[in-house]
C-alpha cells in the first residue's frame, strides 16, 4: 500500500454495497477464504490484491442493480454478457484511467488491497 494510504481513506471500499459485494459475494462465490483448501487460500496470487476486474464487475452489477429500480417500482433485469458488456469495459477502462492518473499516490492498488484484506 502506497505510504501513508490506509483503508479507512477510501469511502468507495467502505461504501455500504461496494463492500457487501466484495467481501460476501464476490469472495463467496469466487474465492472463499473460509478454509485452507479454498481458492483464495490456495491461489491466493491471483487474488491479493483484489482484482481490478472484480471491483469493474461489482461496479456493472450495482448498475444492474439501479436498473432495476429505474422506474420506480422493481422490475427484474438479467445481467447479461449482451446488455451488461460494454458496461463492465467501460467501469474497467474508467479504473485503468483512474489508476493511470493516480499512479504517483498509488491509490488504486491501495484500494484493491483493502478490498483483498477486508474480504479475507
Amino acid at each position: 500500500m502506497s505510504e501513508g494510504l490506509s483503508c479507512a481513506v477510501f469511502g468507495i471500499v467502505y461504501s455500504s454495497i461496494i463492500n457487501i459485494l466484495a467481501t460476501k459475494h464476490f469472495w463467496c462465490v469466487t474465492a472463499c477464504f473460509h478454509n485452507k483448501r479454498n481458492l483464495g487460500v490456495v491461489y491466493d496470487k491471483y487474488f491479493n490484491p483484489f482484482p481490478v476486474t472484480g471491483l469493474a464487475f461489482i461496479l456493472t452489477v450495482v448498475g444492474c442493480c439501479i436498473n432495476e429500480w429505474a422506474s420506480g417500482t422493481w422490475t427484474e433485469v438479467s445481467l447479461t454478457k449482451e446488455e451488461y458488456k460494454e458496461v463492465y469495459e467501460k467501469h474497467l477502462a474508467n479504473l485503468l484511467k483512474f489508476d493511470e492518473h493516480t499512479r504517483t499516490h498509488g491509490v488504486l492498488p491501495a484500494m484493491l488491497q483493502c478490498l483483498h484484506d477486508n474480504g479475507r
